[in-house]
């Protein structure tokens, strides 16, 4: 297949080592940028989202097995990028750097990207963070769609008795303050109240 490794136990290991090499490459020149150029970790996360992370999980469907083993390597794979973002020392852990640096772990974008595969392929039964889903809990695409715009009106005041009185009310929220306001219509009769905080 098109740049995924393919070894002869078809694990998917041979190809994380291949990524795990293109990243570390990839993030040195990264890493001398930010030290020569100025580059900011925010700059860095960035490009981490829009390249790296999408190069780390290109064809996951046909790899990705969630095995403990694939999972340590994109750990360590995702490791390096979260140090180069955060700028943390070496000895701290992955899952807190995942959340200093806002970033999911790579294997449940890995394991989400497997599962959207397999609905979209209409799959019998689809595995998603370890629980399985099959057919009536999956949505299925229907081929009678009808834009929302050819949909009849609803007319809310239809099938009430007619009142001797209309209530309008209104709420908004403006520079951090709340009002409120009703305006009632009786007859030739109108009261009208607001009340803002």
């Amino acid at each position: 297949m098109l740049g995924v490794m393919i070894d002869d136990r078809l694990n998917g290991l041979a190809h994380l080592h291949y990524i795990r090499g293109k990243v570390a490459r990839i993030l040195n020149r990264l890493t001398i940028a930010r030290g020569r150029r100025g580059l900011s970790g925010k700059v860095l996360k960035v490009l981490y989202k829009r390249a790296l992370e999408r190069l780390v999980t290109y064809a996951a469907p046909a790899w990705w097995a969630g095995t403990v083993r694939q999972i340590d390597l994109l750990n360590k794979i995702q490791r390096q990028v979260l140090l180069a973002i955060s700028g943390a020392f070496r000895t701290t852990s992955t899952a807190a750097l995942q959340v200093i640096c806002g970033l999911e772990p790579t294997h449940l974008v890995c394991e989400m990207q497997a599962a959207v595969f397999h609905i979209k392929h209409h799959s019998p039964y689809v595995s998603l963070f370890g629980e399985i889903y099959t057919g009536p809990q999956l949505e299925t695409y229907r081929e009678t769609w009808i834009h929302p715009s050819s949909i009849a009106k609803v007319q809310w005041d239809k099938d009430f008795p007619p009142s001797q009185f209309s209530i309008f009310t209104d709420g908004s929220k403006t520079d951090g303050r709340v009002g409120a306001a009703f305006h009632v219509i009786e007859g030739s009769k109108q009261s009208r109240l607001s009340v803002s905080s």
